[in-house]
């Protein structure tokens, strides 16, 4: 993948209305050495009652990030990834991920010729899966434990895309392989009951479409107060917001939307699903 064209999409698919939000972007005054407190879209463009800020003017915000949305990104991803052959899911998940790793990066660099080099480049020293987590990593984007689960994810990747000459396995690939397996459940940012419980397939599934549509979310937000504030609101944002997403919370509520072991449908009923719909 181009990663080009991710970035392009990034902004393109989040159409007219989203974009017009870009000029409600506002800062809320904080005091000490935390400026940037909140970030939020205003949902008409106008300010309400109650926004005015006594500390200076600004706007008290509304909404961080839309976890709401995340999770229905995370819904359809899921779906689209069980569509997938094994070694195809464990292929398409890997570039998913790669891709939003890179829109994170892209999101928290100054926008110039040499940060496209970094990674746009057919020699880009963070063009691949692995520079791209480390340095997510190296820059306190990721967490050490939902680090190790992303290297988790690279390895179940690199797994399915090389030739397995042990064994005269060939191109054989499969999630309930051990070794694939136990990555599987070794993911700590999954709750443990739920790891125990669910295929290694559908743990994959589910790691990857949460952590993409979060990703997404994050590096739109930063790349909207980059454009329209600074930068280093942007940086503030991302080094404040990713290392402490609670997502063993995130996932549970995505689990919650797969279909059930018995294939009735979600544990989630529909006025649930018809109402997270709406938000």
């Amino acid at each position: 993948m181009d990663f080009r064209d991710t970035e392009e999409g990034l902004h393109a698919s989040e159409g007219p209305a989203r974009q017009q939000q870009s000029l409600s972007l506002v800062l809320c005054a904080a005091s000490g050495d935390n400026p940037l407190r909140h970030l939020a879209m205003a949902t008409n463009g106008s300010r309400s009652e109650g926004d005015a800020n006594p500390l200076g003017g600004c706007v008290v915000l509304r909404e961080d990030i839309d976890f709401n949305r995340a999770l229905q990104r995370a819904v359809g991803s899921c779906r689209l990834l069980h569509e997938e052959s094994e070694r195809g899911c464990a292929l398409v998940g890997g570039a998913i991920l790669e891709e939003m790793l890179g829109a994170l990066l892209v999101a928290f660099f100054s926008r110039c010729e040499a940060s496209e080099h970094l990674l746009s480049q057919p020699t880009a020293p963070l063009g691949s899966f692995a520079a791209r987590s480390r340095a997510c990593r190296a820059l306190g984007l990721l967490s050490e434990d939902y680090f190790r689960d992303i290297e988790r994810i690279r390895q179940v990747r690199n797994q399915a895309a090389h030739f397995e000459r042990r064994n005269e396995r060939g191109l054989d690939f499969r999630f309930e392989a051990p070794l694939v397996a136990d990555r599987m459940r070794s993911l700590v940012s999954i709750p443990e009951s739920i790891r125990a419980i669910l295929p290694p397939r559908i743990l994959f599934e589910s790691f990857v479409s949460m952590s993409a549509a979060i990703f997404r979310e994050y590096a739109f937000a930063a790349r909207l107060l980059g454009d329209n504030m600074t930068q280093g609101a942007a940086i503030h944002l991302l080094l404040t917001g990713m290392p402490t997403i609670d997502w063993q919370t995130h996932f549970g509520r995505l689990v919650d939307r797969q279909p059930s072991a018995d294939g009735k449908g979600s544990k989630q009923s529909d006025e649930e699903h018809d109402s997270l719909e709406g938000k």
